[in-house]
């Protein structure tokens, strides 16, 4: 059964970690990861559909594994990089090399430019603002990819530009999914949702600057995804109610933060939940969301909800 080394640091290696039993064109039944940047208690519960295993040496990773995931940026050591590629040349596994997209500023959106063919008012359209890369918005990008791709219901997704820049890498690789190569090509095919995806920053008043094309947007059900620490509720319902012209329907914390405005910090710790609120790692997010996007969503003729 395959097995994969992902070799990153720990936040792209989680987030990574949250959609990859439906990433790639293949079937990956467990990951290997270096033991130096995880800790033995952490959680992995959020996708108990994949055997996470943890190793010594990055020599032990590469000969435990089928395939390697390099998710490189400007910190990853050299001399690791040269090694695992000699090493995985030696034992004839293939390595994939792409750079971090949640490390390196990004200059373009491909997605944002592609919307401008797209008809919003003709379709539902669900809207997922991020708040910031710690808020870990390639996961429920993911995950509602998985929802509707599950309920057979046909959809068109404008990914975020970090997410739609790792997706690409590896589509040029050959091994994304059909599913998500489709997407980032968009592909004409016959779909009944819209799913728009947009990092504005780390503050909720950046919405400002993204207005128009938010208005224009004109969300059916709107997400919001915030760090850890995030608190201003009432103040991002307001500002996305007069922002977007939308209801907030729902918010969803990373247990991510930052500290002294650069260290980013992994917080082991229960993020209480109610009907608003939602932990991105909990098990019952899936079910969460998609009861909640069905229940409110009005489907074109001959789709129906849940």
């Amino acid at each position: 059964m395959p097995k994969i080394f992902i070799f990153s640091n720990s936040f792209a290696a989680r987030t990574v970690l949250f959609g990859l039993d439906s990433l790639f064109n293949i079937k990956i039944d467990e990951v290997l990861l270096l033991k130096e940047n995880h800790n033995q208690k952490e959680n992995f519960l959020f996708n108990t559909n994949i055997k996470i295993n943890l190793y010594e040496s990055i020599n032990d990773c590469i000969c435990h594994c089928d395939f390697i995931l390099m998710i490189k940026d400007n910190n990853t050591p050299e001399k690791s990089i040269n090694y695992i590629l000699c090493k995985s040349k030696e034992l004839d596994k293939r390595c994939y090399e792409v750079i971090n997209p949640w490390k390196n500023e990004l200059s373009s959106n491909t997605s944002n430019i592609a919307h401008e063919n797209t008809d919003f008012k003709k379709y539902p359209v669900i809207l997922n603002i991020s708040l910031g890369t710690i808020s870990q918005h390639y996961c429920v990008e993911i995950l509602l990819n998985k929802i509707f791709t599950k309920n057979n219901i046909g959809f068109k997704q404008f990914y975020s530009k970090e997410t739609e820049f790792f997706l690409l890498q590896l589509d040029r690789y050959g091994i994304l999914s059909d599913n998500f190569s489709r997407q980032i090509k968009f592909s004409k095919y016959q779909y009944n949702i819209i799913i728009y995806s947009i990092n504005i920053g780390e503050s909720i008043y950046n919405i400002k600057k993204h207005i128009d094309i938010l208005r224009h947007i004109s969300p059916d059900f709107t997400i919001l995804q915030t760090d850890i620490k995030f608190n201003e509720y009432e103040n991002s319902k307001n500002i996305i109610k007069y922002g977007c012209l939308s209801q907030l329907d729902i918010l969803i914390k990373s247990h991510y933060k930052t500290v002294n405005d650069v260290l980013t910090v992994y917080c082991n710790k229960s993020i209480e939940q109610d009907s608003f609120i939602q932990d991105i790692e909990s098990i019952s997010l899936e079910n969460k969301l998609s009861f909640d996007i069905f229940s409110k969503i009005a489907f074109p003729e001959g789709i129906i909800s849940l």
